[in-house]
């Protein structure tokens, strides 16, 4: 215990978890505020700020109780998802500084309606929703959500309350831990059948935060959101409906957020833009998703439609070595573009990653414990697999909203990229590396990993 502590109160003094200071955005802060979506999940929505101080400099209890970066509940959770007897060893994230700012003043509260900085307006924002992975919880992914958010983008991370987390809690204050499947053979059938009930409830949890945020029900009902705080709203008024909502998760929420968009096929009034419209999917951006869980009419029949643009990135050790990997292929299949589409497939991968690179986990500890525990690369350099991957993911966000609904003076402000017909931004500026598809004339073709990539893969 006395050793624990120690490490600990070492850890703190060098300023771990060992977050990034340099943002990918034009904004230089990020506000962050975690409340519980009516009729959803507990959430963690960050979003751009001019301010660098919290909100209410005068409630300096409540400032010191919010701005811990890991809520000490969630610590019992990780504990549990780790198989850790005690919760002594995560303590310290407890007990760290948040990276974001905590009640942040958002931006369209800091500027006039008539002459906005950074050039936003009231409504101008970009709707994100991201879902955590297997052992996830709100806290898990913060890094890559405030590098998203940087961008002049709310993004809304759900802790979802399925059992697949490792911490998550009801309204009525009931704690839920991960739940283990059954020590029988590890099989596909098994996995499908297990994770179909997490799947339905993790769509349902989007599809009512999606519904909330891109709906105007909280304006004109609010008596019936107790939920719904004046920093809460401010936040809310933020967004700008027209622009749909991008789904991002990272593994089994990159999965939920496949299966979410694969059912929105079958609902022709939405992707149409009749009168659910407002519950429109601009895009989906995939980190390692874990496609082995969906059943195989989701991945082989259905698929995500091609009115979506999907950008996957997985990491090398997924890319490269992971069997599993073949259904994220086939699921990709269906959304294979025409040779004559000016729009590539988004596939790639990550030089010199690993699973958990997209996660906050890899900055936890010293470098040389986080490799040695296969939280990071042996060969990956610092922030670089969350500041490209966010990257890529504002990029591919930016390419559907402005293409839609956003005016020109909208993407100038949000820093959108320059697209060039003959430049893939993906590989040249941000050096993810295209993953191997081999596109046969029909939907049975297989994808298959050359010899040479997987041995270029293990030389680096």
């Amino acid at each position: 215990m006395l050793v624990i502590s120690a490490f600990q109160k070492l850890l703190l003094a060098f300023k771990y978890p060992d977050f990034s200071s340099d943002l990918v955005g034009p904004y230089n802060s990020v506000g962050v505020i975690q409340r519980r979506i009516p009729g959803s999940t507990g959430s963690q929505i960050f979003y751009p700020t001019t301010t660098t101080t919290t909100r209410n400099q005068d409630e300096k209890k409540k400032k010191k109780k919010q701005s811990s970066y890991f809520r000490p509940q969630a610590i019992r959770g990780l504990a549990d998802y780790s198989g850790q007897s005690s919760e002594e060893l995560f303590q310290f994230l407890s007990k760290a500084t948040h990276p974001c700012i905590v009640d942040a003043t958002p931006p369209i509260a800091t500027s006039s309606n008539d002459n906005h900085d950074n050039g936003t307006s009231s409504s101008s924002l970009p709707l994100v929703i991201f879902s955590h992975g297997l052992g996830g919880c709100m806290e898990m992914y913060t890094d890559l959500c405030q590098q998203i958010a940087s961008s002049g983008m709310i993004v809304v991370a759900l802790e979802h309350e399925d059992g697949s987390g490792c911490y998550a809690e009801t309204k009525d204050g009931k704690e839920i831990l991960y739940q283990r499947p059954d020590d029988t053979p590890y099989s596909r059938q098994k996995v499908v059948n297990f994770r179909r009930p997490f799947l339905k409830q993790r769509v349902h949890e989007i599809s009512i935060a999606m519904d909330f945020f891109l709906g105007e029900d909280w304006k004109i009902n609010n008596n019936n959101h107790d939920e719904i705080d004046p920093l809460f709203r401010q936040v809310l008024e933020c967004i700008d409906p027209s622009k749909g909502a991008a789904l991002v998760g990272h593994s089994f929420g990159g999965a939920s957020m496949a299966l979410l968009a694969s059912n929105m096929a079958d609902d022709k009034e939405r992707m149409n833009g009749g009168p659910s419209s407002k519950n429109i999917i601009n895009s989906v951006t995939m980190f390692d998703p874990w496609a082995f869980a969906l059943d195989d009419e989701t991945i082989q029949e259905r698929g995500i439609p091609k009115s979506i643009s999907i950008l996957s990135i997985l990491s090398e050790n997924w890319a490269m070595t992971n069997p599993e990997t073949q259904q994220i292929l086939e699921l990709h299949h269906p959304n294979v573009k025409d040779e004559n589409d000016d729009d590539p497939l988004l596939l790639y991968y990550m030089p010199r990653s690993v699973h958990p690179s997209f996660s906050d986990a890899g900055w936890w500890l010293p470098r040389f414990l986080t490799r040695r525990m296969g939280l990071r690369g042996t060969k990956e350099r610092r922030y670089e697999t969350i500041q490209s991957c966010a990257k890529a993911c504002i990029y591919h966000i930016q390419q559907q909203c402005c293409t839609s609904s956003t005016t020109t003076n909208d993407a100038d402000a949000l820093g959108k990229p320059k697209r060039t017909d003959n430049e893939d931004y993906y590989s040249t500026s941000l050096q993810l590396m295209p993953f191997p598809l081999t596109e046969g004339d029909d939907k049975d073709s297989t994808t298959t990993i050359s010899n040479e990539q997987v041995e270029m893969a293990k030389a680096r």
